[in-house]
């Protein structure tokens, strides 16, 4: 089975078209916690007069906003995403489980901006699960009752193409059958038949396109 069949996408199983060695390494290449000695040296130098930090300094955010309870309203202005430990249950006693991973590292959503009364804002957004879609050749049909065994069959080979280091944490978390689905990008497609497969961490996403060019 390869994901795409005839069809040449140039953006097979919808990932967003990145070069794959630099969105795989770039952990490595960035710490987003160290920030650059040449920001620090411009940070050092800039004369903030203290009118103008007291205009920009947000409100204080009062205690009655940290009972997780109630609803934000927030204009979003930026988003990114790292990874960390699960979140076992919501802060909010009435929303129960968290959904996605409950195991080692996972996702987590970072949004920031401003609610409507002027505070800072920074969410942090657990129970994402990032999954690609595979078009399945035309002419072949899934066996669902199989979904499982490629699902193993993915993982290993997931493991196989990642460092060491990486080799816990590739997972492929699940697999099911999407039908009657096309293409968004803006072309025509043959192809209503795909395989939505999920993974445990971002950055496994364009390995797992190779592996599904290369065909399991």
């Amino acid at each position: 089975l390869r994901g795409g069949g005839e069809v040449d996408y140039e953006m097979n199983g919808f990932v967003e078209a990145m070069p794959e060695d630099d969105f795989e390494d770039q952990d490595d290449a960035f710490d987003e916690n160290q920030i650059p000695d040449e920001v620090l040296e411009q940070a050092q130098k800039v004369d903030v007069k203290e009118k103008d930090r007291v205009r920009w300094t947000r409100k204080d955010l009062p205690p009655e906003a940290r009972t997780h309870n109630e609803d934000l309203n927030v204009q979003w202005l930026d988003m990114d995403v790292h990874s960390g430990p699960a979140l076992k249950r919501s802060p909010n006693k009435h929303k129960g489980n968290v959904l996605g991973a409950q195991d080692g590292e996972v996702p987590i959503l970072r949004t920031y901006g401003v609610n409507d009364k002027g505070h800072s804002v920074a969410i942090f957004i657990h129970g994402f699960t990032p999954y690609g879609y595979f078009a399945v050749p035309q002419g072949c049909t899934v066996d669902q009752s199989r979904l499982e065994e490629m699902r193993n069959r993915l993982e290993v080979r997931l493991k196989g193409s990642v460092r060491q280091a990486q080799q816990d944490a590739a997972k492929v978390v699940g697999i099911s059958v999407v039908e009657g689905h096309k293409s968004i990008f803006g072309f025509e497609s043959p192809h209503t038949l795909f395989l939505k497969v999920m993974v445990s961490l971002p950055h496994f996403i364009p390995r797992l396109k190779r592996i599904m060019e290369d065909g399991i």
